[in-house]
């Protein structure tokens, strides 16, 4: 994640500089910053040894096509690719391609178009009575 520049004058300068990357934002980064000290955030690292089997929400896209490689090569396990079917049309049948070339075996792609509008409507509905 990358922030803008803190200070009106910063933004003033000549130079073209490179933005500055942001600590993650958590409940409990939050919390420090408000009470005025720095806050480190904890990594999570995973054994990838007992990764066998990864279920990958996959739209084809290139970062989601980097990522599918990335899990293959650094976690050594099998990729299993998920596309919801909103409503592309089109785009699925690509998808379904490039995940078949990437090596995955098992693809799957659900048609939840009828939950997405119902979805969409009762979060509209919702949104009226604001």
């Amino acid at each position: 994640m990358l922030c803008a520049p803190q200070t009106r004058s910063a933004l003033a300068s000549t130079r073209v500089k490179a933005p500055r990357p942001c600590a993650a934002r958590t409940p409990e980064t939050t919390r420090a910053r408000a009470a005025g000290r720095s806050a480190t955030v904890a990594s999570t690292s995973v054994d990838k040894s007992k990764v066998n089997k990864v279920v990958l929400a996959y739209s084809g896209g290139l970062d989601t096509s980097v990522i599918l490689k990335w899990l293959q090569e650094e976690y050594d396990c099998e990729v299993v690719t998920f596309t919801a079917d909103l409503g592309q049309g089109e785009e699925l049948e690509p998808a379904r391609k490039k995940a078949e070339a990437a090596g995955v075996k098992e693809i799957f792609v659900d048609d939840l178009r009828e939950e997405f509008v119902r979805y969409v409507s009762l979060w509209s509905r919702s949104a009226e009575r604001w």
